[in-house]
């Protein structure tokens, strides 16, 4: 009886172990990663939903509709970070806005 009992608790976690894949079909790289070895288009180490023709077209009509003529260097950044995040991943409002 004893043996059977080790038996059964050595052959049981090797059994839940058998039926894992040995590759890892889903693994899915961190965005930082991703981005760094250049996947895919990112935007601030996080990946973005639209593709890089659309992302300068987005932030380019958001640049162009949010900045005044004589803003200063520190108000422009801004904008240009603000729309940048915004064409990284526009909004269903956004996409018919700036599109």
């Amino acid at each position: 009886m004893k043996k059977i009992f080790f038996l059964l608790i050595f052959i049981v976690p090797f059994y839940a172990y058998a039926d894992k894949p040995k590759v890892l079909k889903d693994f899915v790289l961190p965005d930082e990663v991703t981005c760094e070895l250049g996947v895919s288009f990112c935007f601030e180490k996080k990946i973005c939903t639209t593709s890089k023709s659309d992302f300068n077209s987005i932030r380019d009509k958001c640049i162009i509709a949010k900045l005044e003529p004589n803003a200063n260097s520190t108000l422009r950044r801004a904008v240009k970070n603000n729309c940048s995040r915004i064409a990284c991943d526009p909004g269903f409002i956004d996409k018919l806005k700036y599109k």
